[in-house]
């Protein structure tokens, strides 16, 4: 009996949350019918890589990072934000920490 209960009010809710867009004044435009993907190349990881530059930071008892929540850079540095030790990190583009 329980579950009749609960599968009317489940059909209930699934009926009523369903509009009709011409009703509800909502304008959406046609998705197209078909989606044309010209040919395709292969590609060497060097082409997304070629502008970036591997850092490795210092690991001391001063610059344990746990829990990073964001990365700047600003002015030459790496500004690393860690939300557990509550505490923005400071480090050159040699990996080396510079403040707390």
């Amino acid at each position: 009996m329980l579950k009749i209960v609960i599968f009317s009010i489940l059909l209930v809710f699934l009926f009523s949350s369903c509009k009709d867009n011409a009703k509800s004044g909502a304008n959406y435009e046609a998705a197209p019918e078909k989606i044309v993907i010209g040919k395709t190349q292969p590609m060497k990881i060097s082409d997304i890589t070629s502008g970036m530059k591997v850092v490795k930071l210092e690991t001391s008892e001063n610059a344990l990072l746990s829990n990073i929540h964001d990365i700047k850079i600003f002015d030459d540095y790496i500004y690393v934000l860690d939300v557990i030790s509550k505490a923005i990190y400071v480090f050159d583009f040699e990996g080396n920490l510079e403040h707390v």
